[in-house]
């Protein structure tokens, strides 16, 4: 089956699963917030630590330790969908890694980005097994 028809079909059968958990008030989505850190200063975000220093770097985000448990724990209650952003989510250590955890689990991921990544990331993003990229575009100017 080519990729995309695999994706198409995914997102087909993750549309009816959610409507069946709805039906029985079963949560169907988490978003995680990885990180504060951001090497933008975009005037309508809301993250005011935009510090991203490689010591700040670390102390803003979630450990990987106690993501890995959340994403367990959501699994197990049937969260099917997750949503990871930030900050700047592509700044989390070992963001590919969270991916490929979150799809063996059976999750269908998407990222929110600023966008500011190269060809060679994005493809590494995608490899890891996201299904979705949002960018966040916030007008024509600076």
């Amino acid at each position: 089956m080519p990729k995309e028809a695999g994706r198409q079909l995914e997102n087909a059968l993750l549309q009816s699963f959610t409507h069946a958990a709805a039906m029985r008030a079963q949560p169907t989505h988490l978003d995680i917030e990885l990180t504060h850190a951001c090497q933008l200063a975009c005037q309508h975000c809301y993250n005011v630590d935009r510090e991203w220093t490689t010591p700040r770097l670390q102390e803003a985000c979630m450990s990987r330790e106690t993501l890995s448990r959340v994403l367990g724990e959501a699994a197990s209650l049937g969260v099917m969908k997750l949503g990871l952003t930030g900050g700047e989510p592509t700044l989390y250590p070992d963001i590919e890694g969270v991916i490929r955890e979150a799809k063996h689990l059976g999750f269908w991921v998407s990222l929110k980005t600023h966008g500011v990544l190269s060809s060679r990331r994005l493809h590494a993003l995608w490899d890891a097994g996201l299904n979705r990229i949002v960018v966040s575009l916030h007008g024509l100017a600076k």
